[in-house]
């Protein structure tokens, strides 16, 4: 509140309470802040079924042994894991490796469609090639916007 504020300055001892009664006796209101509309459509399709939208990310664990790297792929349908690969070096490997356990643990039947940020273990030519022999249509974060795959950062 501005008035609780602007008579604690001029050292007037005021609580809350206080600067209500003031206001009400003065016959004045707070003006409120300014409230973002809320966005109901995001633009994206609803997804109504398993394998129409995986997202995957890379982290690291801190182990006793040092860092080792985690790539990570998980279905938006259940926000279950489909995929993932351990290694001590962030390569296309690691990521290779989450893509394949993925594709045959589920076998899709239909394209699915695989969101991430934009590194380049995601854009290497082996994981593009593996990508379209698997059926899987591949979808990118704009650069530097951690927002566009949070669902898996906040994995």
């Amino acid at each position: 509140m501005c008035l609780e504020i602007g008579l604690s300055a001029e050292e007037i001892e005021c609580g809350r309470d206080r600067v209500l009664r003031l206001m009400q006796s003065a016959k004045i209101q707070a003006l409120r802040g300014y409230k973002r509309p809320k966005v109901d459509d995001s633009g994206h399709e609803l997804i109504s079924a398993p394998n129409q939208w995986w997202v995957r990310d890379i982290t690291y664990i801190h182990t006793h042994e040092g860092f080792l790297f985690l790539a990570v792929m998980m279905d938006l349908y259940a926000r279950n894991i489909v995929g993932w690969s351990m290694s001590e070096r962030m390569t296309e490997d690691l990521v290779l490796s989450a893509i394949t356990m993925a594709y045959w643990k589920r076998k899709p039947e239909s394209i699915v469609h695989l969101h991430s940020d934009q590194g380049s273990q995601y854009s290497s030519r082996k994981c593009r090639k593996l990508r379209e022999s698997f059926n899987i249509e591949q979808s990118m974060s704009r650069r530097g916007n951690c927002h566009d795959n949070t669902s898996q950062s906040s994995f």
